[in-house]
């Protein structure tokens, strides 16, 4: 858990965004009582977030997941907020599937074709040439073999 009360205050831009969201134009909103809607935010968060967490135990389940949230919200007798809460969540899985989309496959239309990039002659060079490290292998594994053999040679000509 947190140690200071002010490591569980929701950022304050947010709310105070919330704030303009919802009162009327030509209202204005006090320091404090952006305060306090920020505190009364987050104490409402961690008590829903404790009942959702009893519907954990009784279940004996370990991961809480919206079906618990929405059931926590019945226990607190907020059923009538989980058809508005059912329906923010569908419009934003949709617009993330939209923006999802969009990145991962560009039209032809919008996209442009990257130009191809023309191989400096050093790199061509390299690669045509073969590697000094792999023809200096072969000749150590080339020396290795005829020594071996030798060797051999060596030992049925004395037997």
């Amino acid at each position: 858990m947190a140690d200071k009360v002010e490591e569980l205050a929701l950022p304050s831009t947010v709310i105070t965004r919330i704030l303009k969201d919802a009162v009327p134009d030509g209202i204005n909103i006090s320091k404090e009582a952006r305060s306090a809607v920020g505190r009364a935010a987050s104490v409402f968060v961690l008590y829903a977030t404790a009942c959702a967490s009893q519907v954990l135990v009784t279940t004996q389940r370990k991961t809480l997941n919206v079906n618990d949230v929405y059931t926590a919200l019945e226990d607190m007798l907020y059923d009538d907020m989980i058809d508005p809460i059912k329906e923010c969540l569908e419009t934003f899985h949709a617009e993330k599937g939209k923006k999802e989309a969009a990145v991962t496959s560009p039209t032809k239309a919008n996209s442009t074709p990257k130009p191809k990039r023309k191989r400096s002659q050093s790199t061509a060079a390299k690669d045509t040439e073969p590697s000094n490290a792999l023809i200096d292998s072969t000749e150590i594994y080339t020396e290795t073999i005829v020594e071996e053999e030798d060797s051999s040679l060596i030992e049925d000509s004395v037997l």
